[in-house]
């Protein structure tokens, strides 16, 4: 997921599919810096990525099993932003990457 800061509170991924209606995939809370250290610093925020193990239905290093999605499945997602801090362009998006299984 991705949002812009500095109001960026939370962005989440859901699917709405007949084996996972409503499910919550994906919630990312942003990081914030806490130092001069470079990606680290005050103001930045850091967004950790969702992942998933990829190794059937096993929890593979602490990774929960990947979802399995069909050409027909619907997503929403939810992004929760502070609008007391001034920013132009808002936005967030989920850009995700998968394989085809038949």
């Amino acid at each position: 997921g991705h949002c812009h800061s500095p109001g960026c509170l939370s962005i989440e991924l859901y699917a709405d599919t007949g084996d996972y209606p409503g499910e919550l995939l994906c919630k990312i809370q942003p990081v914030a810096g806490k130092s001069a250290a470079a990606q680290d610093e005050d103001n930045y925020l850091y967004l950790p990525p969702c992942m998933w193990s990829q190794q059937g239905n096993e929890t593979v290093d602490g990774l929960p099993p990947a979802p399995v999605f069909f050409p027909h499945s619907k997503f929403h997602a939810i992004k929760r932003v502070n609008s007391s801090s001034y920013h132009y362009g808002i936005m967030a998006i989920f850009q995700s990457t998968g394989v085809y299984v038949k």
